[in-house]
Formats: structure tokens, C-alpha cells, sequence
């Protein structure tokens, strides 16, 4: 398993003494999985396991990366699950008209929605 995994010019999460731990490099301080930490400025404080997820970029790493990565994170979830949300603000007419129709396809309107976006990206 990698002894370094370096997630920005400041931070670094580290194997050497067994369980990865999260490293400023500046600073030299060291944080668990659960340690509050503020990473960035424009980060909200928030535990060091959600913040490393956010900087790691698993999708970019290799599976020795990804394993510091997931150990120090718990399961990286599948990249495949629907995480991501879009809202739109609408008026009530043309949300209802969007309802009547993905019910005339029987679908939910989150399908139906879904549907009619990628079919319009193809």
C-alpha cells in the first residue's frame, strides 16, 4: 500500500504508522477521519473523512490511491449511484403539465424527467 497519497500541495493523507491519518503539510498537523477541519477557505468546516473524499478525486487515482483513499474514508460509494440533484424553479402549470406527462408513460416525473434530458443529449 502507498505510504503517501497527496491530495493538494497542502494536504496529504499518510499510511506510515498503519491507519491513514490526514497531514497539512505547512503545518504538520495531523487529522483523523472524524477531526473537524476546514480545509480550504471556501470549504465549510466539516470531518476530515467528507473533506478528503471531496479532494481525493478517486476517479483519477490509482488503486493503490484509492485504497489509502477508502480506508481513510470508509467505502468510496460507487460512482454509479445517483448522488447528484437538479432543481428547478417552475410555475405549478407547467410542473403539472410535465406530471400528466410521464404518467401518460407511466413513469415517475424523476424518470420521465431523466429520460427526456438524456434524449435530448444524444
Amino acid at each position: 500500500m502507498k505510504n503517501e497519497v497527496r491530495l493538494s500541495p497542502s494536504w496529504t493523507l499518510e499510511t506510515g504508522s498503519g491507519s491513514p491519518v490526514l497531514k497539512h503539510r505547512v503545518t504538520g498537523k495531523i487529522y483523523g477521519p472524524s477531526d473537524v477541519v476546514k480545509m480550504y477557505p471556501s470549504w465549510p468546516p466539516q470531518p476530515a473523512r467528507v473533506s478528503v473524499r471531496r479532494a481525493g478525486n478517486v476517479g483519477r487515482r490509482s488503486d493503490e490511491e484509492r485504497a489509502v483513499i477508502e480506508e481513510f474514508c470508509a467505502p468510496i460509494p460507487n460512482p454509479a449511484v445517483k448522488t447528484a440533484h437538479i432543481h428547478i424553479r417552475t410555475t405549478m402549470d407547467r410542473k403539472n403539465s410535465y406530471v400528466r406527462a410521464a404518467r401518460t408513460e407511466e413513469k415517475t416525473l424523476s424518470e420521465w424527467m431523466t429520460d427526456t434530458c438524456d434524449e435530448a443529449t444524444k
